[in-house]
C-alpha cells in the first residue's frame, strides 16, 4: 500500500474522486490548507502500528498522527475511543489540531464516556452520532457493543493517507495530502 506521488494521484483519481461524486448532497467536502515556509517532508519517517490503527508521520518540521483501525480486544474495544479517522497535526512546533485524549478512567463514568465519544475527537461525523455504541454508565466504561466502523486505510505513503469507515451507515472518508510546503 505504501507508494509515491504517482500512487497518490492514482488513488485520488480512482478512489477518492469517484467517492466524492457519489456522496449524497447532505455530505460536506471540507478542505483545509496549512502552509509552512519549511520543507515539511524533509527527513520524513512513517511508523505504522497496524494492530492499533495508528499511522505516525514525523519530520523535522511536521508531525501527523492518524487513527484508523480496529477497536481492539476482538471488537470489544476495552480502552477504545470513537476516534476513527481522527488526526493530530503539529507544524513548525505549533499544534494545528490536537486530540483531547481521555478525561479519566473510573471516577466519573459519564465524563469518561463523554471524552471517548466521537464529538470529542477531530474526526468527521454527523452531529449527535457515535461511530460505535457502548452500554451507559459504569457498564460501558471498558467495552463497546461491537465494531460497526470497519475502518480501513485505503492508501498511505510519503504523500498522505486516505482512510474510511462505515460507522454511520454510509462510508465516511478522510484524505490528508502532504506536500513540502
Amino acid at each position: 500500500r505504501q507508494g509515491h506521488n504517482k500512487a497518490w494521484e492514482l488513488a485520488m483519481s480512482d478512489v477518492l474522486e469517484n467517492i466524492l461524486t457519489e456522496l449524497p448532497e447532505s455530505y460536506n467536502k471540507i478542505e483545509h490548507e496549512i502552509v509552512s515556509e519549511n520543507n515539511l517532508l524533509a527527513d520524513l519517517n512513517i511508523k505504522v502500528y497496524g494492530g492499533m490503527g495508528l499511522y505516525i508521520y514525523r519530520s523535522r518540521f511536521m508531525k501527523l498522527i492518524a487513527r484508523c483501525g480496529e477497536v481492539g480486544q476482538n471488537g470489544n474495544g476495552g480502552h477504545a475511543h470513537n476516534d476513527q479517522l481522527s488526526v493530530s497535526i503539529t507544524i513548525d512546533g505549533r499544534d494545528i489540531v490536537q486530540d483531547c485524549g481521555s478525561y479519566l478512567y473510573t471516577a466519573a463514568p459519564e465524563m469518561r464516556n463523554k471524552f471517548r465519544s466521537t464529538a470529542m475527537h477531530f474526526t468527521p461525523h454527523p452531529a449527535g452520532c457515535e461511530q460505535n455504541l457502548w452500554e451507559p454508565e459504569v457498564r460501558g466504561l471498558f467495552s463497546m457493543l461491537g465494531d460497526r466502523t470497519g475502518a480501513k486505510v485505503e492508501y498511505y505513503g510519503s504523500d498522505g493517507i486516505i482512510m474510511g469507515h462505515r460507522g454511520f451507515g454510509d462510508v465516511v472518508y478522510r484524505a490528508v495530502r502532504l506536500a513540502e510546503d
